[in-house]
């Protein structure tokens, strides 16, 4: 089974949004900026929560390509 991420345009874009998104919380934590979360574990939150976005939006890009196991879950 194809992850629909690869199938559908509007899927695509909004996972794509979500990943740019979590890279923004790490690449502002520390800087003092509004982006900044302030905390690791808030980071690692707020990560958490986009992440099950996408879950959410397709489970097997979550699994595959996140490489992020069910039982191990984020």
């Amino acid at each position: 089974m194809t992850p629909t991420y690869y199938t559908d345009t509007t899927v695509r874009l909004k996972i794509d949004a979500i990943l740019k998104e979590c890279s923004i919380i790490f690449s502002n934590l520390g800087t003092g900026t509004d982006l900044d979360l302030k905390t690791p574990e808030a980071a690692n939150a707020k990560e958490k929560e986009l992440l099950h976005e996408i879950e959410k939006l397709d489970s097997k890009f979550y699994t595959d390509k996140l490489l992020i196991n069910k039982s191990n879950d984020v």
